[in-house]
């Protein structure tokens, strides 16, 4: 008789301890040292350190609510896995974390893109893996920025620089700011003549 809720016990206890694995993006939320849980690979290696942020996108639904909604926004998250990066805690690492937060930052902004198109493109009659595209496409958009912004800053060696791209990226989160995975994007107005 006591299995039944002793089971049900560990069950949440195991997914509270997986959920607290997990860092969704947030305004207010800085990475720090203690995010970092991976132990880092011996030194030599000439990475740093490994962020493991990444867009999210997944919703189950079904045909009919699937074809009254177009809002998709709490359905794309930005995260970060504390237990997948990892960090040199060298005299660099406070620089690297500004490096890794910079990318969790690019990743939001790239996420709030998703969400973007996704609201715009979506239709009553939309095929359910519409989105497939979007994400693809923006991804690989995400990818080369981040190419760039580590060529720019030197794998953010460049203090300078990868703070002027931070500033950047946040302001451009904010031009997306009805993208955000609690809002509600305002509907278009239509010229009726």
């Amino acid at each position: 008789m006591c299995k039944a809720p002793l089971f049900l016990f560990f069950c949440l206890l195991t997914h509270l301890t997986v959920a607290q694995d997990i860092v969704e993006w947030s305004p207010t939320y800085q990475l720090t040292k203690r995010d970092f849980q991976l132990k880092a690979p011996n030194s030599g290696n000439s990475q740093r350190y490994y962020a493991a942020c990444q867009m999210d996108f997944s919703y189950q639904m079904s045909g009919y609510e699937f074809m009254f909604t177009k809002n998709f926004n709490r359905f794309a998250r930005a995260i970060f896995n504390r237990k997948a990066s990892w960090l040199d805690e060298g005299p660099l690492a406070d620089r690297l974390i500004d490096m890794a937060q910079l990318d969790f930052d690019l990743v939001e902004l790239y996420t709030r893109k998703i969400r973007k198109r996704m609201y715009e493109e979506k239709r009553a009659f939309s095929n359910m893996d519409f989105y497939k595209q979007a994400v693809s496409e923006t991804q690989k958009l995400y990818a080369e920025r981040l190419a760039e912004i580590v060529r720019l800053t030197d794998g953010g060696q460049s203090e300078t620089r990868t703070r002027e791209i931070r500033e950047q990226i946040v302001r451009e989160i904010n031009e997306l700011n009805e993208y955000c995975k609690e809002c509600k994007p305002a509907k278009k107005k239509t010229d009726r003549k």
